[in-house]
């Protein structure tokens, strides 16, 4: 696990439940929260407190006759985990959409949640250093435009009688961020003990540096011709990325998107500016009036319809 995508892959396992009818049927609630908590930050401290209420509740279950010695070891139980209460929460609860890494018990090298740290794209010092990083944000919005208008293009035969969709052109950078991954977590090289607990560090990462870190140290687009520089050769990395979340506002009707761009830098440029996501922001239902109710679902949200004329 010594690449970045290894780490990743090593904190983020694959974890399926199948539950039987009968379970369904009966803890229908906890059936339903189960589902509910599939987009959350979850543990293995969760499994471990999900099985602790499964448990309690089958006890409880079982005990119908309301046995004394029953009753005394279920006591037992239940004072032996308050004294020493599970790191997790049950699955059975909603699991909270704010959780993060402290709240979960995560150490930072485990953790692999994504730190946004705003970046001020409307400065106007001569700096080099602001004029370069805003060369950079307007090429991936410039892509984040030419993908919209693409899934317009891509639906335009599909049309009504009634008009067609707009193409899109800018109208503002409303707000700019970059993802940084925890420090500890891209230094981390292996564990020092059998159980995982002592993290063994690098010395040195640069695969969180902030994206004016990036641009300081490497000089990554030349001023004049926008062309790598050669400083940023003697780097001896192989790829690194920048994650980029831009809110735009277009023309027509000011709509309002919010886009992920993944911009991959290599030895030899910067390049591969690719749009891993894209989301209208604001209501858009009756700005595309113009296509069919039960048709082309996924091109509404980029659709502003013009009427003929």
């Amino acid at each position: 696990m010594g690449t970045l995508k290894g780490k990743l892959e090593e904190r983020l396992p694959f974890m399926s439940i199948i539950a039987p009818k009968l379970f369904k049927e009966k803890w229908s609630i906890q059936w339903d929260n189960i589902k509910y908590n599939q987009n959350r930050l979850i543990t293995l401290f969760d499994l471990h407190a999900t099985l602790r209420d499964l448990l309690m509740n089958q006890l409880k279950l079982h005990n119908n006759n309301n046995n004394i010695d029953f009753i005394k070891i279920f006591n037992k139980i239940h004072r032996n985990w308050q004294i020493n209460p599970s790191h997790g929460l049950s699955l059975f609860n909603k699991i909270p959409l704010n959780r993060n890494c402290d709240d979960a018990y995560i150490s930072s090298h485990w953790c692999v949640c994504l730190k946004w740290i705003k970046i001020d794209h409307n400065n106007n010092n001569n700096n080099n250093l602001i004029y370069n990083s805003n060369d950079l944000i307007i090429k991936s919005t410039n892509v984040i435009i030419t993908k919209i208008n693409e899934m317009i293009i891509k639906y335009k035969p599909n049309l009504t009688k009634n008009g067609q969709c707009s193409m899109i052109k800018l109208y503002q950078i409303k707000s700019v961020e970059q993802a940084i991954l925890p420090q500890d977590m891209v230094r981390f090289i292996r564990s020092q003990d059998e159980d995982g607990r002592i993290p063994m560090f690098q010395e040195q990462s640069t695969s969180s540096w902030s994206l004016l870190d990036w641009i300081k140290k490497f000089n990554i687009l030349n001023n004049n011709n926008n062309n790598i520089n050669n400083n940023i050769f003697n780097h001896d990395f192989i790829h690194e990325s920048i994650l980029l979340r831009i809110h735009i506002i277009v023309q027509p009707e000011y709509a309002h998107f919010e886009a992920t761009v993944k911009v991959n830098i290599t030895q030899h440029s910067l390049n591969n500016f690719h749009v891993m996501d894209i989301s209208r922001i604001d209501l858009y239902e009756q700005h595309n009036w113009c296509l069919s109710d039960n048709e082309w679902a996924e091109t509404k949200q980029y659709c502003i319809c013009q009427k003929y004329t």
